[in-house]
C-alpha cells in the first residue's frame, strides 16, 4: 500500500477513535431554544419518562440528527451552579463524568464533576439518556437550593407560570363579556315573546267585550 493510502487510512482511524471517545458530541440549535432551568432533575424512570413525554423532543423541528435521538436530558447547566432540562442528541458518556449543557456549544457535554461516588456509582460508560440513574451529580447543586419535593415545577414551555393581572383581566373579558351577551339576547327574546302573548290576550279580551254589543244592536 502507498504511503497517501496509509495516510489515510491512519487519519480515519484516528478520526474514529476520537469520535468514540467524546460520545459523539453533537452541536444543535434546536437544544439552545428548549434549555429550561429547574430545581430538581427527576429522581426515577418513572419521573424521567414523564418530563420526556412533557417535552415530547422527538416532535421538535430540528435537523442535527434522526428524531428518536433527539431526547430529553437534565443535565447541570455550564457554570455547574444549577440545573437545567433540555433535548439535545443523546451520547455515550465516559469516564465517570457527569454531564453539562454549554449553550455557547449547543450541546450536553462531561462536565468536571465526576459520578464516581454516591449510593450508585456510574460506570465508564453510559446514556446520556440514562442519567436520572446517578443522583450524584445533582447532589452538589440540590443542597444549594431548598428542597423541592414536585420535580421540575416548570413545564415546558413555561406552562405553570402564575397568570398574571393583566392576562386574568383578559379571561374575565373573554369569559364573562360572551356570557352577559348571551343573557342579554335571551332577556330579550323572552320579554319578545311575552310582550306579543300578552298583546294576543289583550286582542282575544277585547274582541269579546264587543261581541255583546253587536248582537244587543
Amino acid at each position: 500500500m502507498d504511503s497517501p493510502g496509509k495516510a489515510i487510512i491512519i487519519s480515519l482511524i484516528i478520526t474514529f477513535a476520537l469520535n468514540i471517545k467524546s460520545g459523539n458530541p453533537m452541536s444543535c440549535e434546536a437544544s439552545l431554544f428548549t434549555s429550561i432551568p429547574t430545581k430538581r432533575c427527576p429522581r426515577n424512570e418513572l419521573e424521567w419518562n414523564t418530563r420526556a413525554a412533557i417535552f415530547n423532543c422527538s416532535s421538535i423541528n430540528q435537523t442535527c440528527v434522526k428524531p428518536d435521538k433527539f431526547e430529553y436530558h437534565c443535565v447541570l447547566n455550564e457554570n455547574v451552579t444549577g440545573l437545567v432540562e433540555v433535548c439535545a442528541p443523546s451520547k455515550h458518556v465516559f469516564e465517570q463524568k457527569c454531564l453539562h449543557f454549554h449553550t455557547g456549544g449547543k450541546l450536553i457535554q462531561e462536565s468536571v464533576i465526576n459520578c464516581s461516588s454516591g449510593p450508585i456509582i456510574c460506570p465508564n460508560a453510559y446514556r446520556s439518556s440514562e442519567a436520572y440513574k446517578y443522583q450524584s451529580c445533582y447532589e452538589g447543586v440540590n443542597h444549594n437550593e431548598k428542597e423541592d419535593n414536585n420535580c421540575c415545577q416548570r413545564i415546558y414551555p413555561d406552562k405553570s407560570e402564575p397568570i398574571g393581572n393583566g392576562e386574568a383581566l383578559m379571561i374575565a373579558i373573554f369569559i364573562f363579556v360572551p356570557l352577559c351577551t348571551i343573557v342579554t339576547l335571551v332577556s330579550i327574546c323572552v320579554f319578545i315573546k311575552h310582550n306579543r302573548k300578552r298583546r294576543r290576550l289583550n286582542r282575544r279580551n277585547s274582541g269579546e267585550l264587543r261581541r255583546p254589543e253587536l248582537i244587543a244592536i
